[in-house]
């Protein structure tokens, strides 16, 4: 039934498991005669009506060859673009521009609906794609690097091929990409992940996390002391001056002094992160103010990839509620304060920097003393466009106008419980043709069934869990 062959690691695009395998370990691999999966459903055709149903193409194994191949794009004047992925991402500009890209399903090999849920609305974010397009074009790629991660992504965006409104087949064969599950186990914190269910949104942090540290072992931009950066992280009509005495010694070397309107100081604190394209792309901050009466208000700067939404609270309905909800003021009795003994503190969060796109996170999953962790399947309204209130922004942030994002993607959970259940996605296209994607199964849908303000009528077991925007500048 198989025919046992000997390859040569080389770079290519692949989708079969065992070429990949091929490629990475240079082991002996199983070549099939037969695939072995088949897709849920047809193929949709632009106008609705289903196609017939398809199998992919059998694998063809590569040439054996002692040499690497060139990648399959050719690269500037034949050759990688100077510095490597360092130059690349030295000169790094974000574009915003929709890809036209035939949409693929992707196999779930084994309780992986999470990461093909993420994997899917991250191939179609512009920013995303576009770099490691960009990466693929420009840097040749090799496993045993130090950015395996990302060469494992930048292959499976080069699954995906270009395509037109005159195309036949609306959509494309279904990838197993588990080149990226694999370059996944390498990180400490992937180790037993698969057969396992996990959290999607934990997943998308750890992804983009892993791509951020590989980033940052070839290349570290500005060269800039870490002081020089904490200094322009506040900006607007506020004045910077350094804390006095502030330095390692003090273990406080994030630190200032921020004079304010009416000459209020307040003592500000920042956790600090390196730049990559991935915080370029998704990174925003917060700005947390404590306020204790008889001390000056204390200042700290939080970064973030996703905001965390507390949806429990009964006057939160939709996106927009909760948004207001998590700069309401929080008070804290019996605050100690050095001046007053025990007074009442107010904590309040605001928005200090939004990131081109706005990744917002539902927290679904609720601890319960009793029952332990559960799912809170309240509906939460949102649409297809979403509009940053200036009261959200941090006071010398404000410009006078509402920023505004639009929606490219949907993760949902399915089920009632925390523990198991399933995802899945819907993804904006190119030409503004939304689809939902539930592993290897693509079906067109209407933005109406996207965007949901009000409670819907009929019982779904299905939860919107974290929406994908994108400023619209």
């Amino acid at each position: 039934m198989y025919s046992q062959k000997e390859y040569k690691p080389i770079y290519g695009s692949f989708t079969n498991r065992e070429a990949i395998d091929a490629i990475i370990t240079n082991t002996k691999i199983l070549t099939p005669k037969k695939v072995p999966y088949t897709i849920g459903h047809p193929p949709l055709k632009r106008g609705g009506k289903r196609m017939a149903s398809f199998k992919p193409q059998n694998f063809k194994p590569p040439n054996s060859s002692s040499k690497q191949e060139k990648p399959a794009t050719p690269l500037p004047n034949g050759k990688p673009v100077a510095g490597g992925l360092a130059g690349v991402l030295s000169s790094f500009e974000l574009s915003l521009q929709r890809a036209a890209i035939q949409p693929r399903g992707l196999v779930n090999n084994g309780n992986m609906c999470f990461m093909n849920a993420i994997l899917q609305t991250l191939s179609h974010c512009p920013p995303f794609y576009n770099l490691l397009a960009r990466i693929k074009k420009e840097v040749t790629h090799n496993f045993k690097g130090k950015t395996p991660l990302v060469d494992s992504l930048v292959m499976f965006i080069n699954e995906y091929r270009q395509t037109n409104d005159s195309e036949t087949e609306a959509f494309g064969e279904p990838i197993l990409p588990d080149y990226v599950y694999d370059a996944l186990r390498g990180l400490k914190r992937f180790d037993s992940m698969k057969g396992r269910q996990e959290d999607a949104e934990e997943f998308l942090g750890f992804l983009l996390d892993g791509l951020h540290e590989e980033f940052l072992t070839v290349f570290r931009p500005g060269g800039e002391s870490q002081g020089a950066r904490n200094k322009q992280l506040v900006n607007g009509n506020n004045d910077l001056v350094e804390k006095p005495g502030s330095n390692k010694d003090d273990g406080n070397e994030n630190a200032w002094m921020e004079v304010g309107p009416k000459n209020k100081t307040s003592y500000t604190r920042t956790t600090d992160i390196e730049e990559s394209p991935i915080s370029r792309i998704f990174g925003g901050q917060l700005r947390s103010v404590l306020q204790c009466p008889g001390s000056m208000d204390s200042i700290t700067l939080e970064p973030f990839q996703s905001l965390q939404l507390d949806i429990q609270p009964d006057d939160v309905k939709t996106v927009g509620d909760a948004l207001k909800n998590l700069t309401n003021p929080e008070y804290v009795d019996d605050f100690y304060s050095a001046k007053k003994d025990l007074v009442r503190a107010t904590k309040r969060l605001y928005i200090e920097t939004l990131p081109p796109i706005l990744t917002l996170h539902l927290k679904r999953f609720v601890y319960d003393n009793v029952g332990g962790t559960q799912k809170l399947s309240k509906h939460i309204g949102y649409s297809t466009t979403l509009s940053i209130q200036q009261e959200l922004m941090a006071p010398s942030q404000r410009v006078g106008k509402v920023i505004e994002y639009q929606l490219f993607g949907v993760v949902y959970h399915h089920g009632k419980s925390a523990t198991g259940g399933h995802y899945t996605a819907d993804i904006l296209r190119y030409d503004d043709e939304w689809l939902h994607v539930d592993d290897t199964t693509i079906t067109q849908i209407s933005a109406e069934e996207v965007a949901i303000l009000e409670n819907p009528t009929q019982p779904t077991d299905r939860s919107a869990y974290i929406l994908f925007y994108m400023r619209r500048d």
